[in-house]
């Protein structure tokens, strides 16, 4: 048996990897994959590439008896006061996390108290005691926590929904009590460590929580904590940094330094690709030459980023076959590409140009670039400029008809490297 939690966040490779063995699987198992709407497994289209081996269980809100059953659960008491019972029936429709966080609102609040051995409300319940929202009343939580408490929180937010101790303990500027707000965090069953980890590691108990801690921060401060992460990741796991590309780049991306979000954005792009992990490459690509195209003023390091993460970027347009998107990307900036004055980047540049117009059937322009490549590849002796510009003008002579006419067919003089 197989329990796969939270596979609305997974990537898209992972998705087609589980699909597809869910699809072709013959052995006696049975796959438990819990998510949330609006994400769906297998939608409706995809539904006979599994038949009725699955079977998709939308869980509804708690009954009042259920709800109530999970207040003594809580409390674990079978006597819950009346008002609170009502309270429960009435406001929590059905939310088995709101009336968790309810509850505890009320314990630490001290409206709700044990008494010889009872719970009961020290005071009447009104409608402004507890926000109709989840978010409020984790709001209310978060307001009652000590200032470096919540300080604490905030910036383990920052970290993720899952953050490790020694990165928040050299983020944090409260290093001397860390340790004592944790553990009352954790009393508060706000976070809880994480068992059989090889570092000591935490998480969020809901990622609303996480969610809400974070939003609660001025922008200027998640921009400050977010680079602080990105920089002690990189002083922590200088060993295995490539493991780190993707949460680099994100907090880069986050803490707005662009340079170095780029750089990641390019790394974690190439290396999804490595692996054929199209799409995620697709988009770390797509991400950093956003934030690169959109510098008003941009330099001519800016530019030679620029088509450096270009000739990075080709090849996945040219296995996901989105020939016509890749061209008319080259063209917008070719003038970029011409501009800088190095030759490596420009003989690649026309390269993949040229494969980009030969595979749409416009041999005679893919020649031209080819040829332009390859040019560049012999005046600089660079043999992998030579070998892309002469392996992909062997398609294009094939297609103008000039294989059997050496003098015609460029690539056909080479020494074929």
């Amino acid at each position: 048996m197989f329990c796969l939690e939270d596979i609305h966040w997974a990537d898209p490779s992972s998705i087609e990897l589980l699909r597809a063995n869910l699809s072709g699987g013959r052995h006696p198992a049975l796959f438990l994959c819990l998510y949330r709407p609006p994400f769906t497994l297998f939608p409706s289209h995809m539904g006979g590439a599994v038949g009725d081996t699955y079977r998709e269980i939308r869980l509804k809100p708690l009954s009042p008896p259920d709800a109530l059953e999970m207040t003594r659960s809580l409390l674990k008491t079978g006597d819950v006061p009346l008002e609170l019972r009502r309270f429960v029936q009435e406001k929590a429709e059905g939310n088995p996390f709101y009336l968790e966080e309810v509850i505890n609102t009320l314990v630490e609040s001290d409206t709700l108290v044990r008494d010889n051995g009872s719970w009961k409300l020290s005071r009447p319940l009104r409608e402004s005691d507890i926000s109709p929202l989840v978010h409020g009343v984790i709001l209310a939580r978060l307001d009652r926590l000590e200032k470096e408490a919540r300080r604490i929180l905030q910036e383990a937010s920052v970290i993720g929904r899952v953050f490790l101790y020694q990165i928040l303990k050299r983020v944090t500027e409260l290093k001397d009590r860390i340790d004592d707000h944790l553990a009352g965090l954790e009393r508060l069953d706000l976070i809880r460590v994480r068992p059989l980890q090889p570092q000591l590691e935490y998480m969020f108990k809901h990622a609303l929580t996480q969610d809400v801690v974070y939003n609660g921060l001025l922008k200027k401060d998640r921009e400050a904590v977010h680079c602080q992460i990105a920089q002690v990741i990189e002083q922590l796991f200088r060993e295995r940094l490539p493991e780190f590309y993707e949460t680099l780049a994100y907090h880069y991306t986050e803490g707005r330094t662009i340079d170095k979000a780029v750089e990641y954005l390019m790394k974690s792009g190439g290396r999804s690709l490595a692996r054929y992990a199209l799409e995620e490459s697709h988009k770390s690509f797509q991400q950093a030459y956003d934030l690169l195209s959109g510098r008003s003023d941009p330099t001519m390091e800016d530019r030679r980023m620029l088509v450096d993460l270009l000739n990075g970027w080709a090849p996945v347009f040219v296995w996901r076959a989105s020939y016509k998107n890749l061209v008319n990307l080259l063209k917008e900036n070719e003038a970029h590409a011409a501009s800088l004055g190095d030759k490596a980047m420009l003989g690649m540049f026309y390269s993949w140009m040229g494969l980009g117009l030969q595979c749409l059937e416009r041999a005679k322009d893919a020649q031209r670039y080819l040829v332009k490549s390859l040019e560049i590849g012999e005046a600089t002796g660079d043999d992998k400029i030579i070998g892309y510009a002469c392996t992909w003008m062997s398609m294009t002579c094939s297609d103008l008809g000039l294989l059997d006419d050496a003098v015609n067919c460029r690539e056909l003089r080479q020494p074929g490297p």
